[in-house]
Formats: structure tokens, C-alpha cells, sequence
């Protein structure tokens, strides 16, 4: 978690592009901690485990004890013919001095609430990891759509041309069925590009709990790399 967390937050200032309605990749995250399922329970076994250390540390402290009584009698008078009254108020305080099981009992406690510390901190980085790898697949399955699309397009004027090329005598039948057939391929590619986005779009919705009309891209400008120096033969 203190790893992969600031790769995150670094990748949410620096690495997506600045839309103002597309959600970062560190937006995506901070709402899935909040909705995720899985890392809810995780906390809530992880609070619980820390409330039961206090419920096993209680027996030890000190316990304090108030007791009060008060009597009344009408049946009898003291000498002076005073009917007789009685109050008394006790305070107590007491606390085990050694009892081996109970701090046995604590000792357990305590271990039992690490791990299931460390058990949320791994639940933690699964999502992030999780998040990451749906998040990363919308983006993919966008891009390979886009790329479809565009060859489609181009796809279609090549087919188009040859269509008119064949009305005029230019080229023969054959040219015509090759480019229909390149067209017809790249139109079953677009419907599995588009099916891949769903796809993908409905696997971060089951890892984050929401749907995201909009993503940030990402900002290829800012993992440009320069170009090694010439190293001069001594």
C-alpha cells in the first residue's frame, strides 16, 4: 500500500490528460475504497478485531464498584422516640493482580488483530492493482475501437474508389470483392471492439461499483524519453 499508492497519485497529477469531466486514475481508486465490497467487509473485520483487544483488556483495569442503602422503620423508637434510620453508601475498587489466562486472552487478541490488519493493507493493494488493471483496459479497448473506426473509414473509401474505378472498365470484378471483403472484416472487428469496451467498462464498474462515462487518457507527452547521448570511443 505505501508503494503503490504514490505511483497512483503521481500518475493522477502528471500522466492522464486534464479533461474536466473525465475521471483520474487516483479519482477512480478513492471512489472504489469507498464502494468496494470486498475492502468494506475488510474493514469492518479489521475494526472489530481492534474493538475485541479493549473487550479482552477490560477484565485487567481496575474496577470500581458504588454501592448505596438506605432503611426506614416505623415499629421502633430509640429512647428518645426517634424512629430509627439507617444509611450507608459503600465504594469499592478492585483489580486482579495476575490471571494468566486473561492475559493469554489479550495476547491472542492482539496477534489476531495484526493479521487481520495486514490482511486489510493486502486488501488495500489488491484493489489498487485491481482498479488499475480495469481502469488501464477501458483505456486499451477506447483506443482499439478508435483505431477500428478509423480503419473503417479508410477501409470504405478504398472500397468506394474501386467501385467507381470498376463502373469505368478501370479494374476487374475480383478488385471489387477484395475490397468488399476487407470491408466486411474490419465492419466484424468494430462489433468486437465495441463488445471488448463493454466489456471492459463493465469490469471496473464490478471492481469500483461505479460506471465512468468519461476517463482521463493518458498523457504520453509526459513519458517522452530523451534520446541517449553519443558516447565518444576514448
Amino acid at each position: 500500500m505505501k508503494k503503490l499508492l504514490p505511483i497512483l497519485i503521481g500518475l493522477s497529477l502528471s500522466g492522464f490528460s486534464t479533461l474536466s469531466q473525465a475521471e483520474n486514475l487516483m479519482q477512480v481508486y478513492q471512489q472504489a475504497r469507498l464502494s468496494n465490497p470486498e475492502l468494506r467487509k475488510s474493514a469492518a473485520d479489521r475494526d472489530a478485531a481492534f474493538e475485541k483487544i479493549n473487550e479482552a483488556r477490560s477484565p485487567l483495569l481496575p474496577q470500581l464498584g458504588l454501592g448505596a442503602d438506605y432503611t426506614y422503620s416505623n415499629g421502633y423508637r430509640d429512647a428518645n422516640g426517634i424512629n430509627s434510620n439507617q444509611t450507608s453508601a459503600s465504594l469499592q475498587l478492585t483489580q486482579t493482580l495476575f490471571d494468566m489466562s486473561k492475559w493469554r486472552g489479550l495476547t491472542l487478541q492482539e496477534k489476531a488483530a495484526g493479521i487481520q490488519d495486514v490482511a486489510y493493507q493486502t486488501d488495500q493493494q489488491t484493489l489498487i492493482l485491481n482498479t488499475a488493471n480495469a481502469y488501464f483496459k477501458v483505456l486499451n479497448a477506447i483506443d482499439m475501437l478508435s483505431y477500428t473506426q478509423a480503419q473503417k473509414e479508410a477501409i470504405y473509401r478504398q472500397l468506394d474508389q474501386t467501385t467507381q474505378r470498376f463502373n469505368v472498365g478501370l479494374v476487374a470484378i475480383t478488385d471489387v470483392q477484395n475490397a468488399r471483403a476487407q470491408y466486411d472484416t474490419v465492419l466484424a472487428n468494430e462489433v468486437t471492439a465495441r463488445n471488448n469496451l463493454d466489456n471492459a467498462v463493465e469490469e471496473l464498474r464490478q471492481v469500483t461499483g461505479n460506471y465512468y462515462p468519461e476517463l482521463a487518457s493518458l498523457n504520453v507527452e509526459h513519458f517522452k524519453t530523451d534520446k541517449p547521448k553519443a558516447v565518444n570511443a576514448c
